[in-house]
């Protein structure tokens, strides 16, 4: 059975319920935000919440994508796919400043290393969906996925309108509701080196 884990970034869970239909998963489980996050932020998140749980995904609230690997359910599992759209540790610093870009370079390295514990070796992937050029290419996601023993299989161009209902959002701040401006994006894609097998 194919097994899908999807992180949520800054989607608010409207985009994953069409997500789901377009993927045609027969198992998924979504990690959100605390529920209080999701009601307080997204106009129509508990909605689509609420319909994820009724399609049978099982929705995981709080869950720290960089030490997933050690949740007391997630680490009995294993992954297909496993997919985390436009990771970012919110707002602290200018978006171009050594520290923020730091702190979202230490978030992907923490998830990579995360998500390769819970990748089925012989079928899984990665998927990282992240914006393009300056500054965004300092954080060196290639690189970072290389030093623990996974491997760029492809980049594809991020197209929104691959994902019918997509609606990405800021997720931080007084307009966490509001879209971001996407731009040049690009879904990376990791599989788990025969070499770390």
């Amino acid at each position: 059975m194919e097994k899908t884990l999807l992180i949520q970034a800054k989607n608010p869970p409207g985009w994953r319920r069409r997500l789901l239909l377009f993927l045609k998963l027969s198992q998924s489980i979504w990690f959100s935000p605390e529920h209080e996050k999701i009601e307080k932020n997204y106009s129509k998140g508990i909605r689509n919440v609420m319909e994820l749980e009724e399609r049978g995904c099982l929705v995981l609230y709080g869950v720290d994508a960089k030490q997933m690997s050690h949740h007391f359910f997630l680490k009995t599992q294993r992954f297909n796919r496993i997919i985390y759209n436009f990771p970012h540790v919110g707002f602290l610093y200018p978006e171009d400043s050594c520290c923020q870009i730091q702190m979202n370079k230490t978030l992907v390295k923490e998830f990579l290393k995360n998500a390769k514990a819970l990748l089925r070796k012989e079928d899984g992937e990665i998927h990282i969906s992240h914006k393009e050029g300056d500054p965004y290419d300092r954080w060196n996601l290639v690189k970072k996925a290389e030093k623990i023993g996974l491997l760029l299989h492809e980049i594809v161009p991020f197209r929104k309108d691959d994902y019918p209902g997509y609606e990405n959002k800021r997720a931080h701040g007084s307009n966490a509701d509001a879209p971001f401006p996407l731009g040049d994006s690009s879904t990376y894609i990791f599989r788990v080196s025969s070499h770390s097998l």
